[in-house]
């Protein structure tokens, strides 16, 4: 039997959970996923992330775990819990790095694993793959809030990339209109904007676990479980907090919520959100 089978049966009939190698198919909050291989191998999964294999992939060799990052869906949050745990218990140092480098993390990266171990992570079943979602319209609208509308240096390298006077103040109809306009390209946007399934990509990564952002305390105690209830208390961390879901309303008409839903389809069906401005969503970090 393996490490987690008793806690993988018992969730996968909550929804949420991924059942790898299990012969059914994936699902999420009831939606159904394909994908192209039962097995991902090392050598593909390397392949389809280059250089940000390192930066995304996150391992516990102790616990038993692989956790693909994703922006803007509370993981400065979690990665600060798996941090700690990381660290035997001892909370990680308030004033350490929100994002650490590839080697300050006290986590293990793909780099430092030989082939046939990081070939485990991606495929036994003693391993939890997992990640974390939101839906689409507040995650774009977050994004916006904190990266241009504030000037970041990621909205720096997307005002050159669009040929636009770093002077000039763009909208948010005015940024989606260009990420519409360039969405061919998405696949190479910044990781920020960039659809999820193409962060996440799980047509090749076999995910025990989707959390999703706007239940996040609710899926985060159904990790901890799935973990034998080894993490640290979570500890909200959201530098970047923009309130976006409550401002929704301010920001969006119909023209951008179809043209947000033209780029990000593949998350709003693989990920099981609805087409919906005023889905019913919770009290989640930002």
């Amino acid at each position: 039997m393996s490490y987690y089978h008793n806690s993988r049966q018992s969730f996968l009939q909550q929804g949420i959970f991924l059942s790898p190698n299990s012969g059914h198919d994936s699902l999420v909050e009831g939606k159904q996923m394909s994908h192209e291989t039962a097995t991902p191998n090392s050598e593909r999964v390397k392949k389809a992330y280059g250089q940000e294999l390192d930066i995304l992939f996150n391992i516990s060799l102790k616990h038993r775990y692989l956790f693909i990052q994703n922006p803007k869906v509370g993981s400065t949050s979690l990665k600060y819990c798996l941090h700690t745990l990381a660290l035997e218990g001892t909370p990680a140092p308030q004033k350490a790095p929100r994002h650490p480098r590839i080697t300050e993390s006290p986590l293990v990266k793909p780099y430092q694993l030989p082939l046939e171990m990081f070939e485990t992570t991606l495929t036994s079943d003693d391993y939890l793959r997992f990640c974390f979602v939101r839906n689409p319209y507040s995650r774009i609208l977050s994004c916006y809030l904190d990266k241009i509308a504030q000037r970041r240096q990621e909205a720096k390298i997307f005002y050159r990339q669009m040929g636009l006077n770093l002077e000039q103040d763009i909208s948010f109809s005015t940024f989606i209109d260009l990420l519409h306009e360039h969405r061919a390209e998405r696949g190479k946007w910044n990781r920020h904007w960039r659809p999820q399934s193409r962060i996440l990509k799980p047509h090749i990564i076999n995910y025990t676990l989707i959390g999703k952002f706007e239940q996040f305390e609710q899926d985060f105690e159904r990790l901890n479980s799935y973990l034998d209830g080894v993490l640290p208390a979570l500890v909200q961390r959201a530098p970047h907090k923009t309130q976006a879901q409550d401002r929704i309303a301010h920001f969006y008409t119909p023209a951008l919520k179809q043209k947000v839903e033209e780029i990000y389809a593949k998350d709003f069906e693989g990920f099981g959100y609805q087409y919906n401005l005023t889905q019913t969503i919770t009290k989640r970090p930002d």
